[in-house]
Formats: C-alpha cells, sequence, structure tokens
C-alpha cells in the first residue's frame, strides 16, 4: 500500500497558497491532485504521497521560492499557535488540539518504511 497523507495537510495549504498566490494557485493545486477544493479542504480524505508532493511542488514554483526549508517554515508559521487565532489558519487550531499532530499527516501500512510528506519547521 502506498503512502497517504491525510487532506488535513491540504486543508492547511490552500488558504496558504491562496492568501499568496490567489485563486489560480488553488486551482493549481486541484489540478495536481486531481480532486475538487471540497475534497481537499474535508479532513476526513487521504491523498498518495506523491501527489502530495508534487502539490509541494507546485506551491513553491507559484510562491517563487526555490528553497524548500525556507517555503516549509512560511508554511509552519502560517498556521502556528502563538499567532492571533483570526491570523492562524484551521491547522494551527486544530494541531493544538492532538497529542500527536504528526499522525495527522501520515498513514502508512504497519511495518513498512515507505516515504513520507515531512514538513518541519526549525524556530
Amino acid at each position: 500500500m502506498p503512502g497517504e497523507v491525510n487532506c488535513i495537510f491540504t486543508k492547511g495549504l490552500i488558504p496558504f497558497v491562496e492568501k499568496e498566490v490567489g485563486a489560480e494557485g488553488v486551482a493549481a493545486i486541484c489540478g495536481v491532485a486531481g480532486r475538487s477544493r471540497d475534497y481537499l479542504m474535508a479532513d476526513h480524505n487521504w491523498i498518495p504521497l506523491p501527489v502530495a508532493n508534487e502539490i509541494v511542488r507546485v506551491s513553491q514554483r507559484l510562491m517563487n521560492e526555490p528553497d524548500e526549508e525556507r517555503w516549509a517554515r512560511r508554511f509552519g508559521e502560517s498556521f502556528m499557535d502563538w499567532k492571533p487565532r483570526e491570523e492562524r489558519s484551521y491547522l494551527g487550531t486544530y494541531s493544538m488540539g492532538i497529542g500527536h499532530p504528526r499522525a495527522a499527516y501520515e498513514r502508512m501500512a504497519r511495518g513498512d518504511q515507505l516515504g513520507k510528506l515531512v514538513i518541519e519547521v526549525v524556530t
């Protein structure tokens, strides 16, 4: 079974890209995923890991940010819990309420060390 990423990832990414790029950025993400915005905003859905990785690459290109670490920091900071609630994305609020946030982003076959999407923010 290939790795999958929960759409909580895209639920946080779409507003970030929309704010930075506009509607054409969201359309590009939906095109890469082959899914509607509604599907990608529903945190009970999953997308394949290769699709999630391509969504990140497309988002970086749209934002003219070739540096993966710098882009990941900007994405992570967009939903940090230290921001006022009105400036924090859904993802930041959601992750504050669960004990192990990484589990919200990945689903893999047991015992299998398939690749996984990792977004690390180092402050």
